[in-house]
């Protein structure tokens, strides 16, 4: 994935995906009918189109969470990444791009952490985390990107507010048919 998605520059493909493919979409606007979905998706887009319209799809997602705590007043001044997607860096710099901020990378895994405390090696998960949660490297926004993802992430919630408003998710949710019983 990482060699997919970086042959394609930020914003340059017109595949777009909403990534509300386990039970919907979450807080803040939770909505248990969302589906996730490709849109613009052609017969000459390729593998390295879609893979960068997923890292794109779930990022502007993340921002679309995280940006009502930014404006309540508990915004971050960084990100850290968790998880086997930590270790994708083009991800991390989509991720830093999309919100703005600068994406911090740990050292070591989740998985490294629960084994260290499962082998006894720390007295529990908490003190792992505490101790071997570092840093390794902070990928910092580039201010070009950010603002060409600032006007990709507007026209991704208005997409958005508009499967909403038609009910797109709802039909989706009643196993693809239409309330007159075609698919």
């Amino acid at each position: 994935m990482p060699a997919l998605t970086a042959a394609v520059d930020c914003g340059m493909t017109s595949v777009k995906f909403y990534p509300y493919l386990c039970g919907g979409s979450s807080a803040p606007h939770w909505n248990p009918d969302a589906t996730g979905a490709f849109l613009r998706l052609r017969d000459r887009h390729g593998p390295e189109c879609m893979a960068r319209a997923v890292v794109e799809g779930v990022s502007l997602e993340t921002r679309r969470i995280v940006e009502p705590l930014a404006a309540s007043g508990l915004g971050a001044a960084e990100v850290r990444t968790t998880g086997g997607g930590a270790m994708v860096g083009a991800w991390n710099r989509v991720l830093a791009d999309v919100l703005g901020v600068p994406v911090a990378v740990p050292s070591h895994l989740d998985a490294a952490m629960l084994a260290a405390a499962g082998a006894g090696a720390h007295p529990s998960v908490a003190a792992a985390s505490a101790a071997m949660a570092r840093a390794e490297r902070r990928i910092d926004p580039d201010p070009d990107r950010h603002a060409l993802y600032d006007d990709l992430y507007g026209r991704y919630r208005d997409v958005r507010e508009v499967l909403e408003r038609h009910e797109v998710y709802s039909l989706a949710g009643r196993g693809g048919r239409t309330p007159s019983g075609g698919v």
